[in-house]
């Protein structure tokens, strides 16, 4: 019988199967190795890649919990200058805008004891001043009941900047900002990709309640809870690897291009999947005709979707914007 040899349990071993994994798209395998690598030797580079790894997850509450739990205070940060960058970054999951502005002043101050460069923060505390004149005009808007004029002010703009705009109210107090969310969502002049952006920043922070909705200009009430966010769905994840499955057999120097344009038409027709009554095969076949990667619909006799068709146009105007770069 041959001997069975087992590898060892070090923290750079452990460290490269956790890098290996990620390579190979294997997330919760390679973060089991990178946490087992980090409890054996601390290593700022592990623990970046942790948190870099439950950011892209959407795991936000346990990107909290990892930072409040190794670095409780400013003080425990300084000792760890190289993921300073790194924390000013996550700041905005951490912390409401206002304990931000506190806690990057507190930072400041300790990193000048020190003779630090202090660049790192500057962006970040000219974002939180800018957050807290925003959420003042709000707040005035809503007290003088024009709320609805102030969203029509600040958003009449091409549907790329008006994104842009909707970004920072991410970050305001959800009390004050969420009529403003309200208004967009059941409005018919944003894009559903935009609208479906403020629906799945709602749904990742759990927010409950009821909100009205227009989807390609039909008015209803979404019950947030009942939500789920589009990769979680059963559909898209079938043809995400329907997609995968193409692109590794037919046009593997392609698959930045498919699944980005996959995943915006599928941000488009948010939350109605199961509506537009198509197998995992058919939403397959209408992207690549939409693509032009497999007959051509303006030459061949195929019927493009009717709701494939309408998220088409919306699309490309957006494009021409380059909301999706």
């Amino acid at each position: 019988m041959k001997e069975i040899l087992e590898l060892p349990e070090d923290a750079q071993t452990l460290y490269r199967l956790g890098m290996k994994k990620l390579l190979e798209g294997k997330e919760d395998e390679a973060l089991e190795h990178l946490q087992r690598s980090l409890e054996i030797e601390w290593q700022d580079e592990v623990f970046e890649e942790i948190i870099q790894v439950n950011m892209i997850l959407l795991r936000l509450t346990l990107v909290k919990e990892l930072w409040e739990t190794n670095f409780a205070r400013v003080e425990d940060l300084i000792t760890r200058p190289a993921l300073i960058p790194l924390y000013v970054q996550c700041l905005p999951i951490l912390m409401p805008f206002k304990q931000r502005l506190m806690t990057l002043n507190e930072l400041k101050s300790a990193m000048q004891k020190q003779s630090w460069d202090t660049t790192v923060l500057e962006e970040q505390l000219e974002s939180v001043k800018e957050l807290v004149s925003l959420q003042t005009q709000i707040e005035i808007a809503t007290e003088q009941d024009s709320l609805e004029q102030w969203v029509e002010d600040n958003f009449d703009i091409p549907p790329f900047e008006q994104l842009l705009k909707v970004k920072p109210l991410y970050e305001i107090d959800s009390s004050v900002v969420r009529p403003v969310f309200e208004l967009i969502l059941q409005s018919d002049d944003f894009y559903n990709y935009i609208k479906n952006d403020i629906l799945h920043h709602l749904i990742i922070h759990k927010t409950s309640g009821t909100v009205e909705y227009s989807w390609f200009g039909e008015h209803e009430i979404l019950d947030l809870e009942q939500l789920s966010v589009a990769n979680d769905h059963p559909l898209i994840q079938e043809v995400i690897q329907k997609l995968l499955d193409y692109v590794e057999k037919e046009n593997p120097h392609m698959e930045g291009m498919i699944m980005d344009y996959f995943y915006a038409m599928a941000m488009i027709i948010y939350p109605h999947y199961d509506e537009i009554d198509l197998t995992a095969d058919q939403w397959v076949k209408e992207i690549l005709l939409l693509l032009g990667l497999e007959g051509d619909p303006f030459r061949d006799e195929v019927m493009i979707n009717d709701i494939f068709a309408t998220a088409q146009f919306e699309y490309l105007d957006i494009m021409d914007d380059d909301i999706f770069i």
